[in-house]
């Protein structure tokens, strides 16, 4: 679950305040925002980008950012291609990303919308209580060593998109010299599930001190 983040620890995390016209409490999840009080959408800077991945720590050691340094690229990337981390999909979530996802950007601003051409975006509008807040869409994240792509986060995303075909706007991160934080699966052994399994069972052979943080730094797959 995102834990929403007040401004004032996101920018001592980060380095970053994201310019927006109106002020704002915190940094939410995007599915936290209210569709009907979007105000604005900001296309992602590769600098902010950047930064924002940067920002990511290690649960282990929040002091650790295992992309800084790191090249960083964006690239339409095939899911049959990435191996995989967890090992199971939430028909609920998937359902939500097919039911909800277009409209929560598609209703008034001229942008691509949809899970698959989506790139990295500043939203800025209200959540369910009123309150001013920003949240950040950045598409899924694939480590690459080598030949191998390995998937960090996006997991729901990527298999929506394999399971009709076609290619995902992604963010390719090279030269990582941290080690992943578990051992690589293949599609055909990821369950479809309609609860969250314990964490044990989530991750073949996790390695949580690894476990890449995502959320610390405001990001939400």
């Amino acid at each position: 679950m995102f834990e929403r983040i007040p401004r004032g620890i996101f920018k001592a995390r980060t380095g970053l305040m994201p310019d927006v016209a109106c002020s704002f409490s915190d940094v939410v999840s995007l599915r936290d925002l209210d569709p009907e009080r979007i105000v604005q959408v900001h296309v992602m800077s590769r600098e902010y980008l950047i930064a924002l991945l940067s920002g990511i720590s290690l649960e282990g050691a929040p002091d650790t950012h295992p992309y800084r340094g790191c090249t960083v690229e964006m690239m339409q990337m095939d899911p049959r291609d990435l191996a995989i981390g967890q090992t199971f999909v939430q028909r609920a979530k998937y359902q939500e990303l097919l039911e909800r996802f277009g409209s929560i950007l598609g209703n008034g601003f001229c942008t691509r919308s949809g899970i698959a051409q989506c790139g990295p975006l500043i939203v800025f509008g209200y959540d369910g209580s009123g309150v001013p807040c920003v949240a950040h869409y950045v598409p899924p994240i694939i480590e690459a060593t080598g030949n191998r792509r390995f998937l960090i986060d996006g997991i729901h995303r990527n298999y929506v998109v394999r399971s009709v075909g076609g290619t995902i706007e992604s963010v390719l991160i090279r030269d990582v010299s941290i080690p992943l934080p578990c051992d690589p699966v293949l599609w055909d052994e990821v369950r479809i599930v309609d609860e969250k399994p314990p964490r044990p069972d989530r991750f073949r052979n996790l390695r949580r001190e690894l476990f890449r943080n995502t959320k610390f730094a405001g990001i939400d797959g």
